[in-house]
């Protein structure tokens, strides 16, 4: 043990800083790959991005009381949401069991009394507090000069801010059914989401059929994203590029290093090697041991190096990587690193083989 320890520990420091370096790289990439193949805002991938473009009759205009009759009627569980131009938030209506779950960290989710009894409600996430006014002990927040009552306060997954504008979820969500004066009685115009799961282009084509039947001269379009698994893993290098050029440029000056250290590790072992040729033994076996034992310092370095990586996650040094390490990036970040020191190791073992054992014992 003394002899594999024997200039070891600046090994085990290089492979550290690589296996840190990596694991925080593949993290990144895996981080922005999830917020891909995850939809923001709780919605099942399937929804359908609906846009109301006009309603020409001005008699005969489809409202958001309209809407959310639709809903309530439609046998299929749904969210509905609708976006703004500006801001962050959202407007939500919720029917039947839908996977609509912030974090909530105070207060309370929606319930069904809330749409039903058209409340001026509203979920904030925790950075809007101080953005919030008070009156008569409860808190209030203004969206569109308005004022909606603070029922819960939710923490948003935080890599997800930075998260391309479309796969970010939203800092807010108001109360769709909330009445202020003749809000309910509003043409519905712009952009919403419906989502019913698998039948999202099922209710998708009801709520046409509707609309249409109150205004046939609304003009309604939607689509359905639908992207594979490549295209999701090619636009999260893509987005996280910046901070891998960055991550990767760092690890391959680290890199550059390992075969110089490798070549002084096995400089403190070339007698030993020399010992064991001259006692006869076998080129391939020596060459086994002197590997099995590098991979030993390898694995130790990677390790501390991981221990180092989860501590700076922890802290929220990097908070675009998330919260979590991935057990993929893990194995990936490890099995690299094993590559990359099998070839450096290998290299040198044998240049040392190939001398003059004479000379080695010198």
């Amino acid at each position: 043990m003394k002899q594999i320890l024997h200039r070891s520990p600046l090994l085990m420091l290089i492979f550290a800083a690589v296996a840190m370096l990596f694991v925080l790289c593949f993290s990144t990439i895996l981080e922005f790959y999830e917020m891909k193949t995850i939809a923001p805002d709780f919605l099942s991938g399937n929804h359908v991005l609906v846009e109301i473009e006009s309603q020409k009759d001005d008699k005969n205009v489809v409202t958001t009381q309209d809407l959310l009759n639709f809903c309530e009627n439609n046998d299929n569980c749904m969210m509905l949401y609708r976006k703004f131009a500006w801001g962050h938030g959202k407007s939500v209506y919720l029917k039947g069991d839908v996977p609509f779950e912030p974090q909530i960290i105070e207060g309370r989710n929606f319930t069904k009394a809330d749409f039903n009894q058209h409340t001026p409600t509203v979920l904030i996430e925790e950075s809007l507090r101080n953005k919030c006014i008070e009156k008569n002990g409860k808190y209030y927040y203004v969206h569109e000069n308005n004022d909606y009552e603070v029922i819960g306060i939710f923490k948003r997954p935080v890599s997800r801010a930075y998260a391309s504008w479309k796969d970010s979820s939203s800092l807010y969500y108001v109360n769709m059914a909330a009445t202020f004066g003749t809000n309910l009685n509003v043409p519905i115009v712009g952009n919403f989401i419906i989502d019913s799961g698998e039948e999202s282009n099922e209710t998708f084509d009801e709520f046409i059929t509707f609309a249409k039947q109150i205004n046939p001269d609304i003009v309604v379009q939607g689509r359905q994203e639908i992207s594979t698994s490549m295209e999701n893993l090619v636009e999260s290098i893509a987005d996280s590029a910046i901070i891998l050029i960055e991550f990767g440029a760092t690890a391959l000056l680290v890199l550059l290093n390992i075969f110089s250290v490798t070549r002084y590790w096995l400089e403190g072992r070339k007698k030993e090697i020399a010992v064991r040729m001259l006692s006869g033994g076998r080129s391939h076996r020596i060459k086994s041991m002197i590997l099995i034992d590098y991979l030993l310092i390898l694995t130790i370095g990677y390790g501390l190096g991981l221990i180092f990586a989860i501590l700076l996650i922890r802290t929220m040094v990097f908070p675009f990587i998330g919260e979590t390490i991935h057990i993929s990036a893990i194995v990936v970040g490890y099995m690299l690193c094993m590559l990359i020191g099998v070839i450096c190791n290998w290299i040198s073992l044998n240049v040392w083989l190939k001398q003059d054992i004479v000379m080695q014992l010198r």
